[in-house]
């Protein structure tokens, strides 16, 4: 869903998120052009044990990244 809202294809409705979404198109201005990819989760372990290092951490209020 991520990689379609930075398309331009589903609307961002997340308050949360529009903050970042603002920043990418702020940001994507100063190149010619950019190319978003979906990566899938099973292809990205490394990413997808952060994201997960993220979520639980909101639960506990630390986050340790090695």
């Amino acid at each position: 869903m991520l990689t379609r809202q930075l398309r331009g294809e589903y609307k961002v409705k997340n308050e949360n998120l529009k903050y970042f979404y603002e920043q990418f198109l702020h940001l994507s201005r100063g190149f010619n052009s950019i190319k978003i990819v979906t990566i899938r989760r099973e292809e990205n372990a490394a990413a997808d044990k952060l994201a997960n290092k993220a979520i639980d951490s909101r639960l506990d209020n630390s986050l340790k990244i090695e």
